[in-house]
């Protein structure tokens, strides 16, 4: 018996060694007065542009890579586009929401506390029945929830719902989002449908 996920949505996740990410607490983004985590009028989207940052650019990169062309096997490459530190408040959660312009997105987790709210992803796909399930698993669910934890690296599609639970930890969570899109040539050579992306 075979059973084939067909037309999934990859989830990657992968956890940065815990030793780089006490360097960053202490060194890094966090302690920075260039990257103050700021409102959402205020924010900058190119955090990663950032020399103090080039660090963790660098180690959101070879995630890319290994999770665009080593796992999924695409032979484009890939760039970030937009980058932005994001904190949960205490009792502050997010809704539904999709990012637009971009490939695949990610959150890189830096400071998180026990019940400080999941990424929680939603199948928003028109089904025809809506059953009772036994037993859930990623082939049967419609939501699915990912516990952040300090170092924790996530990617997924960008067009997946998703949203963040509420934060029951009593402190903020901190974190840092970011978005991709493909460079070269996108689509066929013979296609009148291609693109080319630097």
């Amino acid at each position: 018996m075979n059973i084939t996920p067909l037309f999934s949505k990859p989830l990657y996740s992968n956890s940065l060694n815990e030793n780089v990410i006490s360097l960053i607490d202490i060194t890094g983004p966090l302690k920075s007065e260039n990257n103050k985590l700021s409102t959402s009028e205020q924010k900058d989207f190119y955090i990663l542009e950032k020399e103090e940052n080039y660090f963790l650019k660098g180690l959101i990169e070879n995630e890319i890579k290994q999770f665009l062309n080593e796992e999924l096997k695409y032979t484009n490459d890939f760039k970030i586009t937009t980058s932005w530190f994001t904190e949960i408040d205490d009792k502050q959660e997010s809704h539904n929401h999709q990012h637009n312009n971009c490939f695949m997105s990610g959150v890189l987790y830096l400071k998180t506390e026990k019940n400080c709210g999941n990424i929680v992803f939603e199948d928003m796909s028109n089904r025809r029945f809506c059953l009772d399930v036994g037993d859930f698993n990623p082939i049967n669910s419609r939501t699915w929830s990912v516990e952040p934890y300090d170092g924790l690296i996530v990617m997924f599609p960008s067009e997946v719902w998703h949203k963040v639970e509420l934060n029951k930890s009593g402190t903020v969570r901190n974190s840092l989002a970011f978005n991709v899109i493909p460079t070269g040539l996108i689509g066929n050579k013979q296609s009148d449908s291609q693109a080319y992306y630097e």
